[in-house]
């Protein structure tokens, strides 16, 4: 008990100055209970500024790695979005290609492959009916930060291959795997002293006096094969076999 009590007096909570009791004592008295400690001022503008910055990154980055990044692709072409289908987006490209060609402009080479590249981006995004319905969406909807990329994803990195020849693919994959599974165990069994054993074994049952007639020489060579064939094809009915298909 003593031990107790003096351990208790070495750990147990401090008691309270006098000064600060009576400031938790007039806090309580109030009603306002104890009080919070206030955060600090750098710690508070640094975690306003940071759900700031999460709450604008989608906006501010959404225009530039999607499309044609800031820019307009209509405008790149230079054609109307109401009027523009796949033979003026054809058309536009092909002249403002060869316009702004690079080895067109070799005294302004650096903008001409600036303008060369932003056209042949935009003629990639209007050229596709995917992609530009998804990009006229994004015209229409700019402030959908989130479903605008969503759909620039799944418009561009789309797989191109049908859905029924990537199935196709896969069972081919799969049945030439198989295939080679089952020929690799087909010819480690045929090269094992289990199957020489047995082979053997069907060679004594076909000799008319047993060991000794087949260290003799009973069977002939002709005859050893059409026994093993027979063996052969008897274990390839068998399913617990590794000649069984």
């Amino acid at each position: 008990q003593v031990a107790r009590g003096i351990s208790r007096v070495q750990f147990g909570p401090r008691p309270l100055s006098g000064a600060t009791a009576r400031r938790r004592t007039a806090g309580q008295s109030s009603g306002g209970g104890v009080r919070s400690p206030r955060r600090s001022g750098p710690m508070l503008f640094l975690r306003r500024l940071f759900l700031t910055a999460a709450i604008l990154a989608p906006a501010c980055f959404a225009r530039a790695d999607m499309y044609c990044g800031k820019g307009n692709c209509y405008d790149i072409l230079g054609v109307e979005r109401a009027s523009a289908d796949a033979g003026s987006i054809k058309k536009a490209y092909r002249k403002l290609s060869l316009q702004w060609h690079p080895d067109k402009n070799p005294d302004n080479k650096a903008e001409a492959t600036e303008k060369f590249q932003q056209i042949a981006a935009a003629y990639e995004v209007l050229s596709d009916e995917t992609v530009k319905d998804a990009y006229d969406y994004f015209l229409d909807h700019p402030e959908e930060h989130m479903y605008n990329r969503m759909r620039y994803y799944r418009a561009v990195y789309q797989p191109q291959t049908p859905l029924w020849a990537v199935l196709l693919g896969m069972l081919l994959v799969g049945t030439c795997f198989q295939y080679y599974h089952y020929d690799e165990r087909a010819k480690a069994f045929l090269a094992s002293p289990l199957f020489k054993l047995l082979v053997e074994d069907e060679y004594l049952r076909n000799c008319v006096h047993g060991r000794h007639g087949y260290q003799t020489g009973e069977l002939t060579p002709e005859r050893k094969v059409e026994i093993k064939a027979a063996f052969m094809e008897r274990l390839a009915e068998d399913a617990d076999c590794p000649l069984h298909m």
